[in-house]
């Protein structure tokens, strides 16, 4: 992927094709967002002056100010056989990173001239450039250059969405792990559930050595900036997708989250709307992450959970026995996973944060916190978490 600088867009009206979720991740994993980037066309002129044309992703900036050489005629006549070269330079906030999509493009039958110095000349179709490790008179001048930003990213495409909302690992279809972790789950669920007021509640089965489980709100925090911008270009989106929380505050399924000190781990989901005008109930589903994690060394929530066993009746037996009857007859729990209730030290594990005043931008003074109280769809264990509990109903009916 090749990225370029909003301002720059904006100041040359450059054509914007489409616009597209990207999930950009900063060097080394320190920094992760999920953000909306238009996807602008670029023309670029080759010193031979013929054109040709690139794709780019539009972000807010590149990183910081970097030092750059300014390669005039006579520099360059200089250096070719200078031994130990002072090059002058500029400073410059980087507009525009070519990636490796366009790097055959840019270098492409390129020369390249080892210097005295010991650095590279390469003349690109773009111009000329230095590169590589060389003897300067001037030592420090080019090494105080601040490092851009790396960029890692991957189009988060709706049809990846869904497809992620859709997965078998969260219906819990997948290679069963050693035996010993499922025995280990469900001896968590044998310990944790009771029967209370109409409702199964039980804990979430925490790994023994999972990890220490990072708390997620400033991915989450870049997350709702992005989310909300999205959704106030559509104010009808943006009032279902409100609306969706008031029911399920009014429902108890979430609450609200006080300064009180925490109860158990502390975790932030991010959110996003899965919109299926098709269908004739839920036509917006709000989806949340339970794998997002700030570092890649670092620790989401399904990361120190187990998944429990596979529980699911088997397929390929059901096909099979479907075809035996005339009639088929089939019926499904409306909001099955958030029929079962959380307890009250396991709920601080679910947060996510949404905002005061709509119209308001994201800040720390118009976030509300809300969690969790019931099992939601999303969480690595749900489906056995799910299953689990009505097992006991069924034994005592």
């Amino acid at each position: 992927r090749s990225f370029i600088t909003e301002e720059i867009v904006q100041q040359l009206g450059i054509e914007v094709t489409h616009k597209e979720p990207l999930i950009v991740d900063g060097f080394g994993g320190t920094y992760i967002t999920h953000c909306t980037s238009a996807r602008v066309k670029l023309k670029m002129k080759r010193t031979d002056g013929r054109f040709f044309t690139m794709f780019a992703n539009s972000v807010p900036r590149l990183g910081s100010e970097i030092a750059i050489a300014r390669l005039t005629e006579k520099t360059l006549r200089r250096i070719r056989s200078t031994r130990s070269i002072t090059l002058p330079t500029v400073t410059l906030k980087p507009r525009i990173l070519v990636g490796a999509d366009y790097f055959h493009e840019i270098f492409r039958g390129c020369a390249s001239t080892k210097l005295p110095s010991g650095f590279h000349l390469i003349r690109t179709c773009l111009g000329d450039m230095i590169s590589g490790q060389g003897r300067s008179s001037r030592h420090g001048t080019l090494s105080k250059i601040k490092p851009a930003n790396g960029y890692c990213c991957n189009v988060a495409s709706a049809k990846d969405e869904l497809e992620k909302f859709w997965s078998l690992e969260l219906v819990g279809i997948r290679d069963p792990p050693l035996q010993t972790d499922d025995e280990l789950a469900m001896k968590r669920f044998n310990e944790s559930i009771i029967f209370k007021d109409g409702r199964y509640y039980c804990s979430w089965p925490w790994k023994e050595d999972g990890g220490k489980l990072d708390s997620n709100l400033g991915l989450c925090m870049g997350c709702l900036k992005t989310s909300l911008k999205h959704l106030q270009k559509d104010p009808e989106l943006l009032r279902a997708y409100e609306k969706t929380f008031d029911e399920q505050l009014k429902t108890g399924i979430i609450e609200d989250v006080t300064n009180a000190q925490p109860e158990g781990p502390v975790y932030y989901m991010p959110h996003q709307a899965v919109v299926r005008p098709d269908k004739a109930t839920t036509k917006i589903r709000i989806v949340y992450d339970a794998s997002s994690k700030t570092r890649k060394e670092g620790h989401s929530l399904n990361d120190v959970l187990l998944r429990g066993p596979l529980l699911l009746t088997n397929l390929c037996g059901v096909l099979l026995r479907v075809r035996l009857a005339p009639i088929l007859i089939t019926a499904d729990v409306e909001k099955a996973f958030l029929q079962i209730g959380l307890h009250q030290d396991q709920r601080d594990a679910v947060r996510f944060i949404w905002v005061k005043d709509v119209t308001a931008p994201v800040s720390s003074t118009n976030l509300r916190v809300f969690r969790f109280t019931r099992v939601h769809f999303g969480v690595i264990s749900s489906p056995t978490e799910r299953y689990y509990s009505v097992s006991p109903q069924k034994e005592n009916n």
